[in-house]
């Protein structure tokens, strides 16, 4: 049992610690971050400022006879939602 309550919470870890990874970092004038980038479990590539809005977020294209990726990514093929300034509450009422 003592076994079951240390693994348990431990593969919860590992799976959230999976879920996302750091992708890229785009810096402007010299050493100052402009943008970061985070790649999804589904291939999802999310752009955020360093203040943490998003940008934009899509897959990336890359050219098929040289090893370069499109400044712009293609839109999100899956379901969007968007939420608004009320739904950081769990209960509205």
């Amino acid at each position: 049992m003592k076994k079951f309550l240390f693994l348990a919470p431990l593969f919860l870890l590992v799976i959230c610690a999976n879920a996302q990874q750091l992708s890229q970092v785009t810096f402007a004038k010299g050493a100052a971050v402009s943008s970061i980038a985070f790649l999804t479990d589904q291939g999802v590539l999310i752009r955020m400022t360093e203040e943490g809005k998003i940008i934009e977020w899509g897959t990336e294209v890359k050219a098929f006879r040289y090893d370069v990726y499109a400044p712009a990514l293609q839109p999100f093929a899956g379901r969007v939602d968007y939420y608004g300034a009320r739904s950081r509450f769990c209960i509205e009422r």
